[in-house]
């Protein structure tokens, strides 16, 4: 990410120092084209760094769970994921259902250099409607083992 920016800050004084040289000695292009194509590459280099900063710099980790009410036939439950006090995000819920388990996942994108982090713990809760019912399959990727003993399902 910074050597994209260092590389665009490059082009942008090559640019800058090329219309400038053209401009001074008179060559085919005038002040104002020099002045127009000057503005241009500002308005690029500042949407651009825009853009570079948008680039998510950090990682997608999983969080802990807690099951509870899971419902009388079995086709339904509902977890919840807490976090904060860092300067974490969260990004959704992965589902997996198949004949032998089914698999959560809490993701939270957690950055390499936080910058503006909040200390208030926020939860994020799915209702997870299975396909089948849950029967003797394990529920796993709530951090633990026991992944539905440990909130308030039975």
């Amino acid at each position: 990410r910074n050597a994209a920016v260092l590389g665009l800050g490059a082009v942008v004084y090559s640019a800058v120092c090329g219309t400038m040289e053209l401009a001074i000695v008179g060559g085919p292009m005038t002040m104002k084209r020099a002045a127009q194509l000057l503005a241009l590459v500002a308005v690029g280099t500042v949407f651009l760094v825009f853009i570079i900063r948008a680039i998510p710099d950090g990682d997608v980790r999983a969080n802990p769970w807690t099951a509870f009410e899971l419902s009388d036939d079995g086709l339904s439950f509902e977890v919840k994921t807490w976090f904060g006090g860092r300067c974490d995000r969260f990004a959704g819920w992965d589902v997996i259902q198949t004949d032998d388990r089914v698999e959560i996942t809490a993701n939270l994108w957690i950055p390499n250099n936080p910058t503006s982090c909040t200390l208030a713990l926020e939860t994020r809760r799915l209702s997870v409607v299975l396909e089948e019912p849950l029967g003797d399959r394990p529920v796993v990727g709530c951090g633990t083992d026991r992944c539905l003993q440990m909130g308030l399902v039975d």
